[in-house]
């Protein structure tokens, strides 16, 4: 008789499933929902969190968007910046409201925004 042995990652069993993580460069990493939105400053990334405070990053908005990539709550509205839909407050016909905050949406881009937060509705 044969003993068979085998590895389950456990955040796909656990009552507590660990965060995802998105690393920012320098070792750091934070919790994907506990940013509220991320704004580029030439090569660097200014991300500000859910507590209020800010963190400036020295990896552009351009490599942050693609480790978002997966995350579908995280919208680029624009060059300057990444919003995480969670904390999207209203939109009008050429910005978006977050956290007390006016960000433009580019032509370019309004079609994306508003189809993503139609996607974003309809979820339960």
């Amino acid at each position: 008789m044969k003993t068979l042995s085998y590895t389950v990652k456990a955040n796909k069993f656990s009552v507590n499933p660990v965060k995802p993580l998105l690393h920012v460069g320098s070792g750091k990493r934070l919790s994907t929902d506990e940013i509220v939105m991320l704004e580029a400053k030439a090569n660097y990334t200014e991300v500000s969190l859910i507590s209020g405070s800010k963190l400036t990053v020295s990896t552009n908005l351009g490599v942050i968007e693609e480790r978002l990539v997966d995350y579908e709550n995280y919208i680029r509205p624009n060059r300057q910046f990444i919003v995480n839909l969670d904390f999207f407050e209203k939109i009008n016909a050429d910005y978006l409201f977050v956290k007390g905050r006016e960000i433009k949406v580019s032509r370019r881009r309004k079609s994306e925004v508003k189809q993503q937060l139609q996607v974003l509705n309809q979820k339960p």
